[in-house]
């Protein structure tokens, strides 16, 4: 009495049982061999991938690298209190920052007038800025 479940056929078990010899992969080939996988092969016809159109395109991501001014005053008291930064990139490798990112400055505590060179800075970070009389270059 066989069971309810559907019973898998063993294979290559002689020319007597229906999956001898060739094991019901036909004659030669790649898909007779073992490995050897097809499914992305349709013969001649032109490949599905190739027959759908092309949708949309990839978005360059903007690397954007977001500072406390409480973070650059550290720094600036950790670079022997001075108030100026001449660069850009010379405020990117203070602050530990890769040169490829653009710089944005947040809110924080700043107690030092700063002139500091840099890409974008939030209203409130501009605002901090001015009123202890630094200034902030683009």
């Amino acid at each position: 009495m066989q069971s309810s479940c559907v019973l898998s056929r063993r294979v290559g078990r002689g020319t007597a049982c229906s999956k001898g010899k060739t094991c019901g992969r036909g004659h030669k080939g790649q898909r007779s061999r073992s490995g050897g996988s097809g499914y992305s092969l349709e013969g001649g016809q032109t490949p599905l991938h190739r027959r759908l159109p092309k949708r949309g395109f990839k978005r360059a991501k903007k690397s954007v690298c977001a500072i406390s001014l409480s973070e650059l005053d550290k720094r600036l008291r950790r670079a022997n209190a001075k108030s100026v930064c001449s660069s850009a990139d010379g405020l990117k490798l203070m602050l530990g920052v890769s040169s490829k990112l653009q710089l944005k400055l947040l809110a924080g505590v700043l107690t030092t007038p700063a002139l500091v060179v840099c890409c974008k800075a939030s209203a409130s970070a501009l605002n901090t800025i001015e009123l202890l009389g630094g200034k902030l270059v683009s």
